[in-house]
């Protein structure tokens, strides 16, 4: 089975030993220590292209943000679920986004 990663986001802190990837269809949790091994994973959106992906600094390891088409998804590591979506962000693609590191409540896309 041939498959590969579009974005890798390793974290800043809070959650040493962690990465995350974006796959065409699936954000993937990898725990990283002598060995790399899957901790978890949840599917994408079918007809969602992800282009973009960014660790939450205000989250301790625990939130990614996702972009893809118009679309920004707030994904919870803990449970592997979306809890945000933020829909039709921009009127055209989302081409990359990032958290603001000062305050908790600011995301630029």
């Amino acid at each position: 089975k041939q498959w590969y990663q579009r974005r890798v986001a390793i974290t800043a802190g809070g959650c040493e030993g962690s990465l995350c990837s974006l796959g065409d269809t699936s954000l993937i949790k990898w725990e990283v220590d002598s060995n790399v091994r899957e901790h978890g994973s949840c599917e994408l959106p079918k007809r969602s292209s992800p282009v973009s992906l960014r660790w939450n600094p205000h989250s301790n390891g625990n939130q990614v943000g996702v972009a893809s088409d118009q679309h920004i998804r707030l994904h919870d590591l803990r449970t592997m679920k979306c809890t945000t979506i933020l829909d039709n962000a921009h009127s055209q693609t989302v081409r990359d986004l990032d958290f603001n590191p000062n305050r908790q409540v600011f995301r630029f896309s």
